[in-house]
């Protein structure tokens, strides 16, 4: 089990055609232990090599998350992976090879929606390649990186720029994303990482925005807004609950209190395309959606 130290540099992607990568939320499973349409490092080494499951509990979008945690079996510390399409290990080569789903598209950036538990400082990985057919129909890399998943107690909302990592112009025709559990080589036994939503996205778009992240049926209006309040259109009180403004760079611009009347003052310099989130008293996400704040 030696080759886990340099696993994910280790991991490629190969062609392979399917259908377009959604964004997984983890609602749906093949097994007891496995994403649908992910694999899973039990998959190919067999169970104890890393412990991927479905989390019911701790959630924030959804009914279901993607738990991720490192363990210790038999005396060596192994951190768990899963990979969007289908991961082997291969014998001759000595590495794991992840085979990509079909994807046609260029994207800016990637939001992820993820809770990293870990008692000492160690950090979780995203790793995301993106591959084009070359002249002569062999695999080559338009796209290959690793983001850190930095630790906290709560649930975080994080986008990673894509853009400026692409080494070839040319449309990818296959990616593949992994997690990875505990990336860095503190590797710390009983490390957690929770996933609850993967979202591509072009931040310069308010339509692709909309769509990447605005489900379910709890809106704020006006939407367009400008400087002055916002309100849910709801009849529930929200009276407890707290709202958290994005900006399409992953900043947090705003956190406030949900007033009385279900409404919340903006800030008079913000303006562009943002992320909401609406957190309960529990911290719970009871609802997000996008916004365009006009001067």
């Amino acid at each position: 089990i030696a080759f886990f130290s340099a696993l994910f540099m280790s991991v490629s992607a190969v062609c392979q055609v399917n259908q377009e990568v959604p964004n997984h939320e983890f609602e749906g499973w093949n097994s007891n232990t496995d994403p649908k349409d992910w694999s899973t490092l039990e998959d190919v080494l067999g169970p104890g090599n890393g412990i991927v499951k479905q989390e019911t509990n701790d959630v924030q979008n959804g009914s279901a998350a993607l738990y991720l945690e490192t363990p210790t079996p038999s005396g060596y510390v192994n951190y768990s992976i899963v990979s969007l399409g289908n991961m082997f290990y291969n014998s001759t080569i000595h590495k794991l090879v992840s085979t990509g789903t079909s994807y046609h598209s260029r994207p800016d950036s990637v939001w992820v929606l993820y809770k990293y538990v870990t008692p000492p400082a160690d950090s979780a990985g995203v790793a995301i390649s993106m591959q084009a057919a070359d002249a002569n129909g062999n695999p080559e890399t338009v796209l290959n990186v690793l983001f850190p998943l930095l630790p906290g107690s709560s649930w975080q909302l994080k986008a990673y720029k894509l853009s400026s990592h692409y080494k070839s112009a040319k449309q990818p025709d296959s990616a593949y994303v992994s997690f990875i559990s505990s990336a860095s080589k503190a590797r710390t036994p009983g490390s957690m990482l929770l996933v609850d939503g993967i979202y591509f996205n072009n931040p310069s778009l308010s339509t692709n925005l909309k769509e990447t992240i605005n489900k379910g049926g709890l809106k704020v209006y006006p939407n367009p807004a400008s400087e002055g309040y916002l309100r849910f259109d709801t009849h529930e009180r929200l009276s407890g609950y707290r709202f958290e403004l994005i900006s399409v760079d992953g900043r947090k611009v705003l956190e406030s209190a949900i007033r009385q009347d279900n409404s919340v003052e903006l800030s008079r310099n913000l303006t562009g395309n943002f992320f909401w989130l609406l957190i309960s008293p529990e911290d719970k996400m009871a609802g997000k959606g996008s916004i365009i704040i006009n001067p």
